[in-house]
């Protein structure tokens, strides 16, 4: 897995840099409430998937990152984040779906099944829900590698 974010810092730097027009995102093909930007994070290709009010704020992010390929199968490590005053609502879990949803689309072609995964320290309850839902029911425990803490690893299969 890529070296991990901080997704909090991670959004609140995109809000800055969206409230600045310093980027631009695209306007996704089948959730129009959602906008997508690629750009490049440390050498990798990254997508970053954001919904944004009418207002301007960044209510919630995702980040794809190429991944170690799983199951001989390419794999994006995915993370997370949702603006406090937003949070409570299920909108960690919609923007998540929907982004795995966006990423499929935009490479079925090409790459007809890959992998999402997924690292939640353990002791982030609502994290983990989430994961849960929407990556799968049946983590794996791990020690993750950037920070040493006790974590949950989620796989998720994309594409027939």
């Amino acid at each position: 897995m890529p070296n991990q974010v901080d997704m909090e810092a991670a959004l609140k730097s995109f809000q800055q840099a969206y409230s600045k027009g310093y980027i631009a995102p695209t306007r996704c093909k089948l959730r129009p409430d959602l906008w997508v930007l690629r750009d490049d994070a440390n050498g990798d290709s990254r997508l970053t998937f954001t919904q944004i009010d009418d207002k301007g704020t960044v209510r919630a992010l995702v980040s794809l990152l190429p991944a170690e390929p799983y199951e001989g199968k390419p794999c994006f490590a995915l993370a997370y984040a949702v603006a406090e005053k937003f949070r409570g609502i299920g909108l960690a879990q919609e923007i998540v779906e929907s982004s795995i949803v966006e990423l499929h689309n935009g490479l079925k072609q090409q790459v007809p099944q890959f992998y999402i995964e997924v690292v939640v320290d353990k002791l982030n309850t609502a994290s983990n829900r989430v994961a849960a839902k929407v990556i799968s029911s049946n983590p794996v425990e791990i020690t993750d590698q950037f920070s040493g803490d006790p974590a949950l690893q989620y796989f998720r299969l994309v594409g027939k």
